[in-house]
């Protein structure tokens, strides 16, 4: 096999040589005419000096060749045939006795079973390289605090938290003896934590992380720094997950008076965040703040969002609801034929998304008295509904009742 590669790749090479040879002396002869000719003959002549070096990189290089084509087939989505490169290249690594290079390798192997989601595999692949790395280049090495990251990364996206905080514990104890205790490295590792304490409902515990890495990134990025914000969300949505809604108000709050700063125009983010604090003043029963919030995700969702984009439907539809609770319905019903115009034009004519709507406005319809009107949204919610819910879904039961309390009202 060897011989065999060494013979292409010497035949390859020098046919390369001879074809731009012979088109230079081409292209003295004739004065540059027949350009596109001499173009593609160039053109063959790279393709047969890449396949040259190809496998000429294969005889003296097979690592790095198997290492290289085992990313290309990952890239293309050839899962088997990367790992096969892979482990090909790893006999070649433990033929040379190159072990850095082996850890490197089953570094990437365990990246490609953490893209196809095979974490418990990755796990011990990258188990495999931190040991390599210890013996080559000693436990406190930058490439062991690496492998120790994924391996804890791996035990998160398994759902094992527990393990995950033990490694990212011990790999935080490793940091803060080569770097400062403010270094935004060792706030990435209070993220992490904080992520898992989260992951095992330990909000209290995760928001105290969440906090130490904030202090951390204020103090090296400033005040106005997209990792400030991150770290104010994070903790927002802690404080939110614990049920704590005035604080993740105040975090959220916190965040966007940044943002607006750092982008002026706003952005999906941004827009995200307004509709969050709009929900979230809702549940409060704060309906004005909760409009006021929306209005402020609606306007940014229509710079950002094309005019059709659900989301801005899903906004005009949280008006409604805000201006429902406050007796506004003729408000409430504009926003939510606003946002029907969408639906109908972005999702499927049958979906629950738009029988909620249809319901809602039927319901503000009704309030004014609209009996009619607020029938003709009704049936057509139920008609959805009873397409796509189960048949005792409450939601079929409640849309009956009411399309029963409309015929009532208009003497059907």
């Amino acid at each position: 096999m060897h011989t065999y590669l060494m013979k292409m790749a010497l035949m390859t090479l020098g046919l390369s040589i001879l074809l731009f040879a012979a088109l230079i002396m081409m292209f003295y002869q004739r004065g540059g005419r027949n350009l596109l000719r001499i173009i593609v003959l160039m053109i063959i002549a790279l393709m047969l000096s890449a396949a040259g070096t190809c496998a000429w990189q294969y005889f003296y290089d097979r690592g790095r060749f198997m290492t290289t084509m085992a990313r290309v087939a990952h890239d293309l989505d050839f899962s088997e045939q990367a790992m096969e490169f892979s482990e090909d290249a790893l006999d070649y690594f433990d033929e040379q006795k190159e072990k850095v290079k082996k850890a490197d390798t089953l570094m990437m192997m365990g990246d490609f079973l953490e893209d196809a989601e095979r974490s418990i595999e990755a796990v011990e692949v990258y188990e495999q390289a931190k040991e390599i790395y210890s013996d080559a280049e000693g436990a406190a090495s930058l490439k062991v605090r690496q492998a120790s990251d994924r391996v804890a990364a791996a035990w998160e996206n398994i759902g094992n938290y527990e393990e995950a905080i033990e490694q990212y514990t011990k790999s935080l104890k490793s940091l803060k003896k080569v770097y400062r205790r403010t270094d935004p490295v060792i706030a990435r590792t209070y993220v992490h934590i904080a992520q898992s304490l989260s992951g095992l409902g330990k909000y209290e515990k995760a928001i105290a992380y969440y906090k130490k890495a904030l202090a951390i990134h204020k103090k090296s990025f400033g005040e106005e720094h997209p990792e400030v914000v991150s770290d104010l969300d994070a903790i927002a949505h802690a404080y939110a997950d614990r049920g704590h809604i005035k604080s993740a108000l105040k975090y959220h709050g916190m965040a966007l008076e940044i943002e607006k700063k750092l982008y002026p125009e706003g952005n999906e983010n941004m827009a995200s965040r307004c509709s969050i604090m709009g929900s979230a003043w809702y549940r409060q029963k704060n309906y004005k703040k909760a409009a006021e919030y929306h209005e402020k995700a609606l306007e940014i969702k229509k710079r950002v969002f094309d005019t059709k984009h659900p989301s801005i439907a899903i906004t005009l539809n949280n008006l409604g609801l805000a201006h429902a609770r406050m007796n506004e319905n003729e408000e409430a019903v504009k926003y939510y034929e606003s946002a029907l115009v969408i639906y109908r034009k972005s999702i499927e004519p049958d979906s629950t998304v738009l029988a909620d709507t249809l319901n809602n406005t039927a319901i503000s319809h009704y309030k004014l008295r609209e009996y009619a009107r607020a029938l003709e949204y009704f049936q057509m919610a139920l008609d959805i509904y009873r397409q796509k819910l189960d048949k005792d879904h409450p939601d079929i039961a409640d849309a009956e009742k009411w399309v029963e309390e409309c015929k009532s009202r208009v003497g059907q």
